[in-house]
């Protein structure tokens, strides 16, 4: 299946089959990251200073609570068998530093745009601009970024398979994942950007949900119940998130490798032509 409209499809049908055959796995992932979460910032007995420190603990929580929602998800799309012990492999823990890696790339880099807005408004005295301009100023790097950390993901996007399902070692999944790519990135790309629409409007009104039910911040011993509702409404954001990005990697993985299959047939099809 190497028609990008075909492979849309198959993702959405997917991310969608994903809550028939694993149900099991992705409420245990929504529950889990809620409870977790909220552990971490209410009840971790460490105090960690707030900073790069802070959100790689939280970045790692993303890493040991996804990975075997990822790695469930792509091997139902591209196996037909799954054993549980699949889902507590060692290839889990690579899908986990994998999306470890992503996260604090970017946020690392989302830390530098606070400053930059700053520098942008402040230097050389230009306090008196219009607000259109100051919004432009301000969207503009944090558009940047954005874009920057979609164009890396769908580079390496082909990964989480490689280390997922082939179980290759990282040398050479980071090497073949940037090989398979060439000459299909556009494709990958257009791809990418088609499956991840809806996801984009059901996250605006699920954080707009979560917006409305933050109110101001509780020190008590526990929890309050609308604390918790936040902690759910983020878990299921997350979760629907890694669903969907698993699906597409899966996909992409199965279409690349179809694609290229595709193009040595041909190629040894006219050399044959030629020899003949």
């Amino acid at each position: 299946m190497t028609n990008p409209w075909q492979v849309l499809l198959s993702v959405w049908r997917d991310a969608l089959l994903a809550f028939v055959r694993l149900p099991w796995l992705i409420l245990g992932c929504f529950l889990l990251y809620t409870f977790l979460s909220g552990y971490w910032f209410h009840d971790f007995p460490l105090n960690v200073p707030r900073g790069l420190a802070s959100a790689a603990g939280y970045e790692l929580l993303h890493g040991v609570v996804f990975a075997p929602l990822v790695l469930g998800v792509m091997l139902m799309t591209i196996k037909t068998e799954i054993r549980s012990t699949d889902l507590w492999s060692l290839a889990a823990i690579s899908i986990g530093a994998v999306i470890l890696l992503r996260d604090l790339v970017g946020v690392s880099i989302g830390m530098w745009l606070p400053a930059l807005v700053r520098y942008q408004f402040f230097s050389g005295g230009q306090l008196g601009m219009n607000l259109g301009l100051a919004r432009i100023i301000y969207a503009l790097p944090v558009l940047l970024f954005t874009l920057a950390v979609l164009l890396l993901s769908v580079r390496f996007i082909l990964l989480l398979p490689l280390l997922g399902v082939e179980q290759a070692g990282w040398r050479d999944a980071v090497s073949n994942s940037w090989r398979l790519m060439k000459g299909h990135y556009g494709f990958a790309l257009a791809t990418t950007i088609a499956a991840l629409l809806p996801m984009l409007v059901t996250e605006h009104f699920l954080i707009q949900l979560r917006h409305s039910l933050m109110g101001p911040v509780d020190f008590a011993s526990h929890l309050p119940l609308q604390e918790w509702e936040v902690l759910m409404v983020r878990s299921g954001e997350l979760t629907l998130e890694w669903v969907l990005n698993a699906a597409l990697a899966a996909r992409l993985y199965l279409a690349i490798r179809a694609r290229g299959s595709t193009l040595l047939s041909d190629v040894s099809l006219a050399h044959r032509r030629a020899t003949s």
